[in-house]
């Protein structure tokens, strides 16, 4: 994730299947940095459910669900979010920012993907990674 300095398991629950994790942004001298605490809660293989426990965000909640492509040898990854900082930032920055990390990260989420499975004959990159983004403060 770009502009992300630190990640830390805080807790893991294995009997439920989640983990509570810490995440520390930091978007550079222009903007604060931004600690906070969500619980990842994975629904099977194929889905995996956050939400907002504290920190600098008002609300952080969605999800990641991966579904196996047609062609049987990639997959599709579908991210919904819905985040609000505590601290007041304008809509019209806000909704810029929002549609530029989420591209962004995708890509790296792809990157990582493609360098963790190089190795894995079946792993097939379509051309590029489509995202939309619906940015709402």
């Amino acid at each position: 994730m770009p502009h992300l300095v630190e990640c830390r398991v805080l807790e893991t629950d294995a009997t439920q299947g989640s983990e509570l994790i810490a995440h520390r942004v930091h978007y550079g001298w222009f903007a604060p940095r931004i600690d906070y605490v969500f619980r990842a809660q994975w629904r099977d293989r194929s889905r995996i459910a956050f939400e907002n426990v504290s920190g600098d965000l008002a609300q952080n909640d969605g999800a990641w669900a991966l579904e196996t492509a047609a062609d049987g040898a990639s997959t599709i990854v579908t991210y919904t979010v819905r985040t609000r900082p505590k601290f007041y930032v304008p809509q019209w920055l806000y909704r810029r920012a929002v549609r530029a990390e989420l591209p962004a990260m995708l890509r790296a989420l792809r990157q990582r993907a493609e360098a963790t499975s190089r190795d894995s004959p079946r792993v097939k990159s379509p051309s590029r990674p489509r995202t939309e983004s619906t940015a709402r403060p």
